[in-house]
């Protein structure tokens, strides 16, 4: 894995492995595939801030998010964010809610 990688974010910020983004918006129309639970759960990830694992060769950003959904048993999505999805934090960001665009089903 490639560590050296940067993107940026909405905002032209550079940005690399271990920065904190906050994810701004998803285009929803993507995960049609998804049960409703999981697209339930991808958009709650909308608005709040996660650590960028990975950059790959083509500058997607990568994340995850964890659930624990009893009897010890987890579930995660990882998503690849391209830079107009996120946003670089820093101290004195305050976090709101993103946009999500709606599934037509």
């Amino acid at each position: 894995m490639e560590t050296n990688r940067t993107t940026k974010d909405k905002a032209g910020k550079l940005l690399k492995v271990g920065d904190s983004v906050r994810l701004l918006s998803l285009d929803m129309s993507l995960f049609g595939y998804l049960t409703e639970e999981e697209q339930e759960d991808i958009i709650s990830m909308v608005g709040e801030t996660f650590k960028i694992e990975e950059i790959d060769e083509n500058g997607y950003a990568s994340i995850t998010k964890w659930w624990k959904r009893g009897n010890g048993e987890f579930e995660s999505h990882s998503l690849r964010l391209v830079p107009v999805e996120m946003e670089l934090m820093g101290g004195d960001k305050k976090l709101t809610r993103g946009q999500v665009s709606k599934i037509q089903i």
